[in-house]
């Protein structure tokens, strides 16, 4: 089993965000002959991203999991290629590498080829995340450390390394990222460095 894990906000859900999203990991369960739970955690305030993340994956039933954004869309073959890649033992888990954006400035543009590089450089992708639950709870979860998925792609990728496994990104689907990040803190914030939350 397939356990989807995406926190959301209060806001997100007033906004309709986790309907959306739900509509689109339906519509990836239909081409997956694997079954597939979706695990929705409310992030309070109080609660944080990181720990509804962690606190989905103790709760999730499935051998794999993986972590979704409540603002990103999966095409419809997202969950059949993570069914595949996590029944290779060669694989230690990993992210999405291709992924669009709902809209394109320069700003952005520039922030996700200097993401890029970075990516490049460590060899790991981000967007989802998909890992077997074992290995998710012997790496400890998501820190909280700032920027968290990029500190959980690192340590997936050494664990990868240690064990003797590859980071295996996810090629044959994509993810759309929303921009509302963008849309309300400007094209140009990640020069600040991103936020936390």
């Amino acid at each position: 089993m397939i356990s989807v894990i995406i926190p959301v906000s209060v806001k997100d859900f007033e906004d309709g965000l986790l309907w959306k999203c739900m509509y689109f990991i339906d519509r990836a369960k239909g081409m997956c002959s694997e079954e597939v739970e979706t695990v929705a955690v409310v992030n309070m305030p109080s609660f944080g991203r990181i720990k509804a993340k962690n606190y989905g994956a103790e709760q999730a039933k499935g051998d794999t999991l993986v972590f979704l954004d409540v603002d990103c869309t999966p095409s419809t073959n997202f969950l059949n290629e993570v069914s595949r890649k996590s029944k290779n033992d060669f694989f230690v888990g990993g992210g999405v590498k291709y992924i669009r954006l709902n809209r394109y400035s320069v700003g952005i543009i520039c922030g996700m080829i200097f993401l890029g590089f970075f990516m490049l450089f460590k060899q790991i992708t981000l967007g989802a995340f998909w890992i077997r639950k074992q290995d998710f709870l012997n790496m400890g979860g998501f820190r909280d450390k700032g920027l968290d998925d990029i500190d959980f792609a690192i340590r997936l990728r050494q664990l990868g390394k240690t064990t003797g496994r590859k980071f295996e990104s996810l090629k044959e689907s994509f993810l759309i990222w929303n921009t509302r990040k963008f849309d309300t803190r400007g094209d140009w914030h990640w020069l600040k460095g991103y936020p936390v939350n």
